[in-house]
């Protein structure tokens, strides 16, 4: 994952934006080299933490996608709403993709519903919630394991599955 220069944050908006941020990060200890801050330093916590009180931009949302919670919780909370990178990086995770499906994207989606299937759990979670039935994907992956008896008892399995 590269991390953004704070040049970067010029694409959150307004140059008070950009001047208010940079005041936060100093305060908050992060180095200055020759007029950058030094973002590789931030966190995706605190990136979410700034994001929340700022408004979203490229280079919170970069270091927030440096891990699937952050990521998810960025769609939902800062973006409101999904994105390509957020659910990219929230599909790292297979419970994080189902988060992300249920929460952000509000319905299923081949990316997050083929994340979620890593896991057995997560898959019938997926199907349960999200896909609301039989989906083979999701009966694939749980098929052979401790799930798949409650899995045919909540949804119908097409014969021949």
């Amino acid at each position: 994952m590269t991390m953004p220069k704070i040049s970067d944050v010029l694409t959150c908006g307004d140059p008070e934006y950009l001047e208010s941020l940079c005041r936060d990060l100093l305060r908050a200890g992060f180095g200055l080299s020759g007029g950058v801050i030094l973002m590789d330093e931030l966190l995706p916590e605190e990136a979410l933490h700034i994001a929340k009180r700022r408004g979203p931009c490229s280079a919170t949302r970069t270091i927030a996608c440096g891990d699937p919670y952050y990521a998810c919780q960025y769609a939902r909370d800062v973006d409101k709403g999904p994105r390509d990178d957020t659910r990219t990086a929230a599909c790292r995770s297979s419970y994080r993709a189902y988060c992300y499906a249920r929460d952000v994207d509000k319905g299923p989606r081949d990316d997050t519903r083929t994340a979620a299937c890593l896991t057995p759990l997560r898959a019938h979670w997926y199907a349960r919630y999200v896909d609301e039935g039989f989906h083979e994907e999701t009966w694939g992956a749980v098929r052979d394991s401790q799930y798949a008896e409650e899995y045919r008892r909540d949804f119908q399995v097409p014969a021949g599955y």
